[in-house]
């Protein structure tokens, strides 16, 4: 791997899933964030169904 000012390089991130897309909405930030911790939690194999469209 490369260094990148005494850190290791920036990976590249794509954002795969948008619940505003999906119709969830989330009117404050705080709904928004305890949904983002809930999703944190789940295991990969989960996560990979929700973005998948399997899961909701």
């Amino acid at each position: 791997m490369r260094r990148y000012g005494g850190n290791l390089s920036p990976r590249t991130i794509r954002l795969v899933l948008s619940e505003v897309e999906r119709a969830y909405n989330y009117p404050t930030r705080k709904e928004a964030m305890k949904r983002e911790a809930q999703l944190k939690k789940w295991p990969k194999t989960k996560k990979e169904a929700l973005i998948k469209g399997n899961l909701l």
